[in-house]
């Protein structure tokens, strides 16, 4: 769990470049945070950020919005499950779960705008394999995704 300190900055670096867009909920499974990002197509898109074992641990991070995504067969990614061509671990509360992290090389120094930035990447990579049909792991590379 996150000390008062280190959420304060967290919102404080959150605000700044995704000014409006951030909701820090205590919820009933857990902490927390939704982001609205913007692709380099100007699609939003919702992050989930759970903050239970941040910064101790890699945050799990999910898509939220919109809900169902499909490939370029019409196939919704969350019955993919785990993929690893398309980056995704299994899909927990109904929503896809992005696979961001190495658990090994993971920091606590990291902040939830890098995690972010993570998403967002993820997110352009899947607008990029629906363009064009490269797979989404051939779009990013493993070394950006510690």
């Amino acid at each position: 769990m996150m000390n008062p300190s280190r959420l304060y900055r967290e919102q404080q670096i959150l605000e700044k470049f995704f000014p409006g867009c951030c909701t820090f909920i205590n919820g009933d499974d857990g902490d927390y945070l939704d982001i609205w990002v913007k692709s380099n197509s100007a699609s939003h898109y919702c992050l989930r950020i759970m903050l239970d074992m941040f910064p101790e641990r890699a945050p799990e991070m999910f898509l939220v919005h919109p809900k169902m995504l499909a490939d370029n067969y019409g196939v919704e990614l969350i019955s993919l499950g785990a993929n690893c061509a398309a980056k995704l671990l299994e899909p927990s509360k109904g929503f896809l779960q992005l696979a961001y992290n190495n658990a090994a090389v993971w920091s606590q120094d990291l902040t939830l705008y890098e995690v972010t930035l993570k998403g967002i990447t993820w997110v352009n990579a899947y607008e990029g394999y629906r363009r064009s049909g490269i797979p989404i792991h051939h779009m990013i590379s493993d070394q950006i995704f510690y």
